[in-house]
């Protein structure tokens, strides 16, 4: 009788040195990804920053520029005003004391098609939305009048806030975006007593500040002008345009915003129009 013999096809499978020479392959693969993707993310970030920054850079460079130019004259009439702003923002998520300046400046951007040089120029911090699209954001407005509005409608004024009260903070005036504050320090002249002697004075940071001069006055003309502006990042602003979220609620105000995401510029200008 033959005997017959049953064959047995061994399984194929993975051996424990194949499982680990793959699982350090695929660990090896996911570690040059995450560094790849966190290059790359670093990359975009430090653009977005170098952005804003030009942005915020550009911007001092005008407000620098209006200034530097900026008329001032003896005949009793205010042609610098300063003033602080009430609370900016909504909730807890606001700033006070923001500086308001209102001067004259035959700025470079002008309507040359009028007669005239001497513009009046105001720039104004608001909490608005210059989109119309419900969504509000801190920003720097700047609004520049025409030499023919300026000379008919705000020159000769002897508080210059009478003026712009209200004017300055349209669509169309929209500067830049995410500046959380903006204050000034001026430094002027001033007679000493009956010497006649002229000392270097300043205004504290924020202070309110008019040039409006007059025979007995003891202040001269302002000499130069600091200019300090607080900006935020978009991460700042993702917290404080949810005010409700569970990471804005980790912080208490305004100023710990500004602590962690913010970005002071500061820049002090000479003005070039002084007064005899």
């Amino acid at each position: 009788m033959a005997t017959s013999y049953k064959s047995f096809r061994k399984k194929s499978g993975f051996t424990l040195m194949e499982l680990m020479l793959a699982t350090i392959i695929m660990v090896v693969a996911i570690g040059m990804i995450v560094s790849i993707t966190k290059s790359v993310l670093d990359l975009w970030q430090g653009s977005v920053g170098k952005i804003e920054n030009n942005m915020y850079a550009r911007a001092l460079d005008r407000i620098s520029q209006d200034l530097e130019m900026a008329i001032i004259r003896k005949d009793g009439y205010e042609w610098i005003r300063c003033q602080r702003q009430p609370n900016i923002g909504r909730g807890k998520f606001s700033v006070s004391n923001s500086n308001w300046l209102m001067f004259f400046s035959p700025v470079f951007d002008r309507d040359r098609s009028l007669p005239g040089d001497i513009c009046a120029v105001s720039y104004k911090l608001a909490f608005k939305d210059p989109e119309g699209k419900g969504n509000l954001i801190f920003g720097l407005y700047r609004k520049v009048l025409d030499a023919k509005t300026t000379y008919n409608d705000v020159m000769g004024k002897t508080n210059l806030s009478g003026y712009w009260g209200g004017k300055g903070e349209n669509s169309s005036d929209f500067f830049v975006p995410n500046v959380v504050d903006l204050r000034f320090k001026f430094y002027y002249e001033q007679k000493s007593g009956n010497t006649g002697k002229t000392d270097i004075k300043s205004t504290k940071l924020g202070e309110t500040y008019s040039y409006l001069y007059d025979a007995d006055s003891k202040m001269l003309s302002p000499v130069s002008i600091e200019i300090v502006m607080t900006v935020i990042n978009s991460e700042g602003w993702r917290i404080i345009r949810d005010p409700q979220s569970a990471e804005a609620r980790n912080f208490k105000n305004m100023e710990e915003v500004i602590q962690r995401y913010g970005e002071i510029y500061t820049r002090r200008i000479e003005i070039k129009n002084r007064p005899m």
